[in-house]
């Protein structure tokens, strides 16, 4: 399994302590080991060891050497400069409006950093999904420009082991709902972007008529499913 984490601290000893928490951690209730590690602060990185850094960083003089760029999440990262950079096609086009358009749309940006250049409409697309063996909820961000063209990230995935006894499909895919709203509370207070719309998807048309039911009364589990997914 390979997952990618971008995040950011206030101050080096804090990112340091983070980073060896989460690592430890991992490594002791998950048995997965966290490393491919990168920073813009070289006291940062030298805080580990050469085997968990980066791979095109293992062998760099930290504090003399320059280093390559990063790839996280679809984006380049300089962190010699702590900047993200985006690549614009050298084709030549005509300077007029579709071409324009064209350029623009070229640009990879899921997290919307060019808004300012690319006007666009941003859209969270979440969709759950349960099994006998796990609960699951995904993320993606669509963005829409003025020419109507479309470009898709992956934001947020989380999936949790299902209970060994005593929960129904219908059930397990309730709390997956559940889940699917827990991750966009997380994104929403985390991205610092303005979002037009939020859907949710689930192919349990029990899940439905549990949200949507006003009347009945449900066994417990399911009554609180039910207020965490009507809270958004």
């Amino acid at each position: 399994m390979s997952t990618t984490v971008l995040t950011s601290c206030p101050t080096k000893e804090e990112a340091v302590k983070l980073m060896k928490d989460t690592q430890q951690a991992l490594a002791k209730y998950g048995n997965l080991r966290l490393h491919k590690f990168a920073s813009n602060c070289a006291e940062v990185m030298s805080a580990f060891h050469a085997s968990d850094l980066a791979s095109n960083l293992k062998d760099l003089d930290l504090e003399c050497d320059s280093k390559p760029l990063q790839r996280s999440l679809g984006l380049s990262w300089d962190v010699n400069t702590d900047n993200f950079l985006f690549q614009l096609s050298s084709e030549n086009k005509p300077i007029t409006r579709r071409g324009i358009l064209s350029t623009i749309n070229s640009l990879y940006d899921p997290l919307g950093f060019l808004a300012p250049a690319k006007p666009a409409t941003k859209e969270l697309h979440v969709f759950s999904d349960a099994s006998e063996k796990a609960i699951a909820a995904v993320a993606y961000l669509r963005t829409t420009d003025s020419s109507g063209e479309p470009n898709i990230g992956f934001i947020l995935g989380k999936a949790k082991v299902a209970p060994t006894s005593g929960h129904t499909i219908p059930r397990l895919e309730l709390s997956a709902a559940v889940l699917a709203v827990e991750i966009t509370q997380t994104i929403m207070d985390n991205l610092d972007l303005h979002i037009d719309t939020v859907k949710f998807y689930t192919d349990s048309k029990v899940v439905l008529g549990y949200i949507s039911n006003e009347t009945r009364r449900f066994f417990h589990l399911c009554r609180q499913s039910s207020r965490e997914n009507k809270k958004i």
